[in-house]
């Protein structure tokens, strides 16, 4: 892909990754205005937001967070956070007031193992049992994707009531092993990273199944372009989610790839004006240019 990587610069600069904790970038969002928001870990308010010159603003978010995961920007301009171990949902205007909380549930009693790798040694453990992303469709209805134990995709309305639930652990139609990401299109339909199944599913606003595209590796992230286009990004198998792997571009009619580039990748997003940027493990935040 004919695209420019350059790190979108914070000032004062983002923390980085420490022996203690590992204070990763996990999304970034960007609003119309071009304001860039960072949701951190290890931090004390993860909620980290930047005017377009990258001077830092405000921050917000202290006591909210148990492990902060999604920031994202609905149609409003509302600012969106997802916690995976929470399980909830916050809403906030751009000043950092909160609006809306959304509590998911349906959490498991105990830690599980989280995947299992090929070969001998012991499964995968961790404790990241909850949501991980947030979609925006239409009359203000959000769609969640609960992924880390329930594999399931979840419709709330405007007002937060919980409106339809569907999915369950499998490699079929409509099954999910950790959907990680979840985008909406214009038209409403949702595009899942079915992240251990390698995959990207495609359905309707109504869980109705349209296809998928085998992808392989592990898909983390994925976002609808501007030019009836998609873009992901998926790691080696085995790899942590903050390792470096590939930036994909798709033709979203045909699932044919138009282009591929190295890149972090945990949770992708698309500013208004078609950059693309992802936050790194090192609490570094990436940029995406068209050439």
């Amino acid at each position: 892909m004919n695209l420019e990587r350059t790190e979108f610069m914070f000032a004062p600069r983002l923390l980085t990754t420490s022996s203690e904790v590992q204070r990763a970038v996990s999304c970034v969002a960007v609003d119309r205005r071009g304001y860039v928001y960072a949701i951190q870990r290890g931090v004390p308010n993860p909620v980290i937001v930047a005017d377009p010159s990258g001077k830092v603003v405000t921050s917000w978010g202290n006591g909210l967070f148990k492990i902060p995961h999604a920031v994202r920007i609905d149609p409003e301009g509302n600012v969106w956070t997802v916690d995976a171990e929470s399980s909830i949902l916050y809403k906030f205007t751009p000043a950092g007031r909160r609006l809306l909380e959304i509590n998911v549930g349906g959490q498991p009693a105990s830690d599980r193992p989280r995947r299992r790798p090929p070969g001998p040694g012991p499964p995968v453990v961790g404790h990241f049992w909850g949501t991980t992303d947030v979609a925006f469709g239409a009359g203000g209805h959000v769609f969640v994707s609960d992924g880390y134990a329930n594999n399931r995709i979840l419709e709330y309305d405007a007002t937060g009531r919980r409106v339809k639930e569907w999915g369950t652990k499998g490699t079929g139609p409509g099954e999910f092993d950790l959907p990680h990401a979840i985008a909406a299109a214009p038209n409403g339909d949702l595009y899942i990273a079915d992240r251990e199944n390698g995959r990207i599913q495609w359905l309707k606003s109504d869980g109705a199944y349209q296809g998928k595209w085998d992808i392989g590796g592990r898909l983390f992230s994925v976002a609808v372009g501007r030019e009836n286009d998609l873009y992901f990004t998926v790691g080696a198998k085995q790899a942590l989610g903050y390792a470096e792997g590939w930036l994909v571009r798709m033709d979203l009619k045909s699932g044919r790839l138009l282009g591929y580039i190295e890149a972090p990748t945990h949770l992708l997003s698309i500013a208004p004006d078609g950059t693309l940027f992802v936050g790194a493990g090192d609490g570094t935040v990436q940029r995406y240019r068209p050439r």
